[in-house]
């Protein structure tokens, strides 16, 4: 299965984007020094996020927080030319403070943080489809990692490590 160009083109079309996403909300919590955990697939959701301690009150919000949020759709942006406002809606939702700046606004300053990063944003990415590969495309295959989310303990697969 893994030399199929279907699957390489099933891979792209149902996880590329959301692959850029991540790696965009990753990449930027390392610039900002926000301690990030890697990537992961959550199975019970059926979605990947990059993991992070958990923010503060978004009262106590600071420019790296809002950066942060907005990097996934910057990524996009960069990479793909648009971003898909229905898988950045709970980033978006982040922004109800009354002193929190636009979410395009963010948006504009991660895209000029991450373009001078665009190399790194991208060995992201294809680190994560190459780890997809070598688990023959298989999400199930992937190593899982006990993590708390939310509270609740996890075993989430992992897409891209700490490390990585």
């Amino acid at each position: 299965m893994k030399n199929d160009p279907n699957w390489e083109k099933k891979l792209e079309d149902e996880w590329g984007r959301a692959l850029v996403h991540e790696s965009g909300h990753a990449l930027m919590a390392v610039l900002q020094g926000i301690v990030c955990h890697g990537i992961y697939f959550l199975k019970d959701g059926k979605k990947a996020c990059a993991l992070i301690n958990p923010l503060p009150q978004p009262s106590e919000y600071s420019r790296k927080h809002y950066l942060f949020l907005a990097a996934g759709s910057a990524a996009e942006q960069i990479t793909l030319g648009d971003q898909d406002y229905v898988a950045s809606k709970s980033d978006r939702l982040l922004y109800g403070n009354h002193t929190a700046p636009s979410f395009e606004e963010s948006v504009r300053e991660a895209c000029a943080i991450l373009l001078g990063n665009a190399r790194h944003l991208m060995r992201l990415v294809s680190t994560m489809k190459e780890n997809i590969r070598q688990a023959d495309y298989n999400f199930s295959h992937l190593p899982e990692r006990d993590v708390y989310i939310d509270g609740v303990l996890k075993k989430p697969a992992v897409l891209l490590s700490d490390k990585e």
